[in-house]
């Protein structure tokens, strides 16, 4: 069959959901559904067969459940609805739960039910309970209805609550007060609380005089402390006691002022000198403790055995991980043992370094290379170790640089329905080390590592044991994985062929080593690695910004990082499986492989937010005005493409709240009676801004309309006045196109400071005011013209490269630097119809880090740059200076 997921996160059900249909043969599309418009045009353009929503926040729109047979998979058990399924049965202690495939229909989670499973709950956490017992049942209950689906004669159940298995109800989306904590309940009591909400959306609190969201709680039994009280701290978590005990928290989400979004660190990274008082307490990896506590390291051996488990949040690994980890493993190398299994938790193995801590980092950069060596310290030691023979156990999903680490040992076995991505790309085009380039071409050839590292698919553990990544993967739930990874080490340890396999292993790693030693590879990689984080292409960064903010990057944080969050990528799997987040990404037909292509900066997406933006922001001038913004568009005559640009600043004015109106002026007009209208415009105190749409008939001066209009209400910075303030870098109203470029790199977190920035145009509406704006974020700024000498030349050169040329298709891939940001402003309408930009989308795309389309790149910023400068003008001509952090 052929299906599209809709998802909101391509997270682990959708991802387990995808490899498991992949491997049946089936053909799966995973689109991001970021809006109605992307999944719209996904069932236009894929045609599917069957529509499938594993993880949706967003409504799926009526024009497609009407049309097409749409399955939503519900966390809940028959008859339950709402957005807080799970968090509910966790919360009122449910013996019993389940999931619930169902059709959509225009009441949520009330449509006909395909099939369902239930499954006993246990006292865990919303995000391991989803890991494990929901995507184990909503992977059968899938299964149940594909093939329901492919019989055509099945008829979906009605929801009928009359039914005795209809045991569900409609619940509210669950609040934070429903989960609030006294300290004083007993520690089951609040352990359920911040677990039904972990990892979303926390349980927010007050630790210390910080408001923090909780994640990661985990039981004490010794410790013991007044109520509320911080009494512990051990390995970046804090414990703090409850009225019959204690609980460890492992980490903290600072509530951001003002609503601005913030992420999961460990809770003593938050609380920083706050804990000065608290005592340490730590605990050896081999030491014994009387009860449940926190330790994310620690160590038991049994028969010749030394099982070393390590269970980090999410499974990152931060520079600290790694280290302890590896001390631990020297440590435990030292026993008289002869096998060490490394055992991983059972929700992640590892997904690698920790992208939040670095983050959080005074330098990201060179945090981020502290981290990978630390990774690569750690993987070496798995390497080279002769004394032992190790085993991977891989009780939960692992990705990028995890995937890697289980290779260093000898032998790698994972549980049956755990989820691999064996690649790095995904992150801004992250090469990736921690010596991949030896062990993953050890493991499966050096073709299939390519295109395991270009594809960026998950793979399921049956594929990964058929192309040799895994020795094998057995038992679906993870005690009888640890049971059967237990004999398998015993018997590994007490065989007759022992010796004879430590024996075979240390001569392997001499040949390997005398063919080309590990730190050659190691250096090969760090050279990629180092350009990633320090070179000129920041895309890393930005992906990495936009991981940790979920998307929803603070305005503080706009402007300091270069953009690039990794190609859209289309790839074959199965028969011709592909996923992408509402664009048709490049196929490379030839090498049948994913082709790595430019970023696309999608503007109607920054539009969206900044009209977001607005309207709050136009709610407030009601508020402390009386009145919205006023805006008057002044048209002279019929010229057709003015009249459709009016409309749109019109429909946009609307949109979010501006009081707009247009004032059209018969062609004839002449120049008294048009300066007559924009005087009594400067004098109306009901508007706060004026556009004069351009061009003017011949007779009229567009000197004469920029000297005229007030510099108070000139928010097109067509006037000498702003053109002055701009020059010597002071507040003024800015050219919206220009104004709307340096806008979406700032939301693209484009460095300028010392970048080589090259602009084709002169002209006074973009090409000037933007070298200004440009100069002002002290970028190296060149202007480009129609006389410029060997243009191709100097394009090269640039980090940055804005095209404003009006010269259809006019940058060509070869004058564009590897890894550069384009940016298309240009708007050229082509002889047999449609639009294109000055730029050669399809030749650039293949070559630089990010480009803007067209039409959907600078086109819709520069409309909303019109009406915030609206805005901005009404707040200062009310007396208030209000700082909208305009692009200059």
């Amino acid at each position: 069959m052929k299906i599209v997921f809709f998802t909101t996160a391509h997270n682990s059900l959708s991802q387990r959901a995808f490899v498991e249909l992949v491997d049946r043969g089936h053909t799966v599309f995973v689109v991001i559904a970021s809006s109605e418009e992307v999944m719209l045009e996904a069932v236009e353009r894929e045609q599917p067969d069957l529509i499938v929503a594993p993880m949706l926040k967003k409504v799926i729109p009526a024009s497609i459940w009407q049309q097409h047979t749409c399955i939503i998979v519900h966390p809940g058990i028959k008859g339950d609805r709402g957005p807080s399924s799970l968090d509910w049965a966790i919360l009122q202690a449910h013996e019993q739960w389940g999931v619930t495939l169902l059709q959509a229909d225009a009441e949520m989670d009330a449509g006909a039910i395909w099939a369902s499973r239930t499954f006993a709950m246990r006292g865990a956490s919303k995000s391991h309970l989803y890991r494990h017992e929901v995507t184990e049942a909503a992977i059968e209950a899938l299964l149940e209805m594909i093939a329901k689906c492919e019989s055509t004669t099945f008829v979906p159940e009605p929801l009928d609550y009359s039914r005795e298995d209809v045991r569900g109800c409609l619940q509210a989306s669950m609040k934070q007060a429903d989960r609030a904590i006294d300290w004083a309940e007993p520690s089951a009591s609040i352990l359920r609380k911040i677990r039904c909400a972990d990892s979303y959306p926390g349980i927010l609190d007050t630790v210390l005089g910080m408001p923090c969201y909780l994640y990661g709680a985990h039981e004490e039994d010794v410790l013991r402390g007044r109520p509320g009280e911080i009494i512990a701290k051990r390995d970046g978590a804090i414990c703090r006691a409850t009225g019959d005990g204690a609980i460890w928290i492992t980490h903290l989400k600072q509530k951001g002022p003002d609503g601005q979004p913030s992420f999961k660190l460990p809770a003593t990274q938050v609380l920083g000198d706050r804990l000065a008082h608290v005592p340490h307490v730590p605990l050896a990896v081999d030491q014994a403790y009387d009860g449940r506590t926190y330790r994310d390291i620690w160590y038991e051996e049994r028969q010749a055995v030394g099982y070393l488990h390590f269970d980090f949040y999410n499974g990152a690994m931060s520079t600290d991980h790694c280290q302890r980890l590896r001390e631990a493993f020297l440590l435990i190398r030292r026993r008289p043992t002869k096998v060490i299994v490394l055992m991983g938790g059972p929700d992640f193995w590892s997904n690698g370094i920790h992208l939040n801590v670095i983050e959080a980092a005074n330098d990201p950069a060179q945090e981020s290379w502290r981290n990978i060596q630390a990774m690569n310290d750690l993987v070496r030691e798995l390497i080279t170790t002769e004394s032992h023979l190790v085993i991977s156990a891989l009780q939960g999903n692992a990705a990028a640089g995890g995937v890697i680490l289980a290779l260093a040992a000898d032998c790698v076995y994972a549980r049956k329905g755990i989820v691999l991505n064996p690649h790095y790309k995904g992150m801004g085009k992250l090469y990736g080390s921690e010596y991949w380039t030896y062990l993953l071409p050890k493991r499966v050839g050096g073709e299939k590592a390519r295109e395991l590292t270009e594809a960026l698919l998950p793979i399921s553990t049956s594929t990964a044991q058929q192309i040799g990544l895994l020795d094998d993967a057995f038992e679906e739930d993870a005690a009888s994985f640890r049971e059967h990874i237990s004999k398998i080490a015993e018997e590994l340890a007490s065989s007759h062929r022992y010796e004879q396999m430590l024996e075979e292993k240390r001569h392997t790693r001499k040949t390997d080593e005398a063919s080309k030693p590990l730190q050659a590879y190691r250096e090969e990689e760090l050279q990629w690695m180092w350009m990633n984080f320090f070179g000129a292409d920041r895309s890393y960064h930005l992906a990495r910004k936009r991981f940790v903010y979920k998307g929803l990057i603070p305005s503080r944080e706009r402007g300091d990082e270069r953009c690039g969050t990794g190609g859209r990528v289309e790839f074959p799997a199965g028969q011709a499986a592909r996923w992408h987040d509402g664009e048709q990404p490049a196929r490379d037909d030839y090498c049948r492989r994913a082709s790595m292509t430019a970023e696309i900066l999608n503007g109607r997406a920054m539009s969206a937010e900044m009209k977001a933006e607005l309207r709050s922001e136009v709610r407030r001038c009601v508020e402390n005005q009386g009145q919205a913004p006023g805006l008057v568009i002044v048209r002279v005559g019929g010229e057709a493409a003015s009249g459709v640009y009016s409309k749109a600043i019109l429909r946009g004015a609307e949109d979010v709240g501006i009081t707009a109106r247009l004032a059209h002026l018969p062609v004839h007009t002449s120049a008294d009676e048009l300066r007559v209208l924009l005087v009594q415009l400067n004098t109306d105190q009901a508007v706060h801004g004026i556009l004069v749409q351009m061009p003017l008939p011949a007779h009229l001066s567009q000197k004469m309309v920029a000297t005229t209009i007030a510099s108070s209400k000139d928010i097109d910075g067509i006037g000498p006045h702003s053109a002055g303030n701009l020059f010597l870098g002071l507040p003024s109203f800015l050219p919206s196109t220009a104004a709307a470029v340096m806008e979406l790199l700032g939301r693209t977190h484009t460095p300028l400071e010392g970048r080589r920035v090259v602009v084709i145009s002169r002209s006074n509406v973009v090409g000037k005011p933007l070298g200004m704006m440009l100069l002002q974020k002290n970028a190296t700024v060149t202007i480009c013209h129609s006389c410029t000498t060997n243009l191709a030349a100097v394009t090269r050169q640039a980090d940055v490269l804005v095209a404003a040329a009006g010269c259809a298709r006019m940058v060509t891939a070869e004058m564009v630097k590897p890894g550069a940001i384009v940016i298309d402003v240009g708007i050229n309408a082509l002889p047999g119809g449609g639009m294109v930009g000055d730029v050669d989308f399809a030749s650039v795309r293949e070559v630089a880090g990010a480009i803007t389309p067209v039409p959907g790149g600078v086109g819709p910023l520069t409309n909303v740059m019109l009406l915030k400068q609206c805005v901005q003008a009404a707040w200062q001509l009310a007396g208030e200076k209000k700082d909208f952090k305009t692009a200059a």
